[in-house]
């Protein structure tokens, strides 16, 4: 009778150890995958921020074009006006 409850104890401790080794594997599969997917998300916020940024850069670039365009204008008028103004002087 007590070699029948030794093996028994020993039997289902192997189930237990099995069915612990099936659990550990399932959560790690599992945070394995809730891992990927949060970094494919921070993948893709990161890519839309450098989109987001790229798109700074061209509005900075084209507003900084438009800066020299208006300056260059303004100095060709100030150019203008002071040579009429330089004229009727010394009329």
């Amino acid at each position: 009778m007590a070699a029948f409850l030794m093996l028994l104890g020993i039997y289902n401790s192997a189930i237990l150890v099995s069915a612990n080794n099936e659990l550990c594997k399932s959560i790690y599969f599992r945070s394995t995958s809730i891992r990927k997917s949060k970094v494919e998300e921070l993948e893709q916020l990161n890519q839309s921020k450098r989109d987001r940024d790229k798109m700074k850069d061209d509005a900075i670039a084209h507003l900084s074009d438009q800066l020299v365009a208006i300056t260059g204008r303004l100095q060709g008028t100030r150019k203008k006006t002071n040579n009429i103004i330089d004229t009727y002087q010394y009329k």
